[in-house]
């Protein structure tokens, strides 16, 4: 459709592999939870345990009781690039 060329026109590509880390947009359009706009935008960094070939990626979320799998479209998420040693 016209709308989803007009989206896609402006994405910029990303090849995500395993290893690599992600940030997470915080809220979940499917149960309809949104952020509040004093939260942050984003959660993470979060490793990539594996990569569909669907348009999603399985992260690993470190919780108090072991790790948590979630399996997110790739729209969900962001590239994280760690700052270097002395970088602001």
């Amino acid at each position: 459709s016209n709308n989803n060329q007009r989206e896609n026109r402006r994405r910029i590509h990303h090849q995500y592999n395993v290893g690599d880390e992600v940030l997470k947009i915080r809220g979940n359009p499917k149960d309809g939870t949104f952020r509040s706009t004093l939260e942050a935008m984003y959660e993470g960094p979060y490793e990539v345990t594996q990569v569909h070939v669907n348009g999603t990626v399985t992260i690993r979320r470190t919780v108090r009781n072991g790790a948590r799998y979630e399996r997110l479209n790739i729209r969900r998420v962001k590239p994280y690039h760690r700052r270097e040693e002395g970088q602001q």
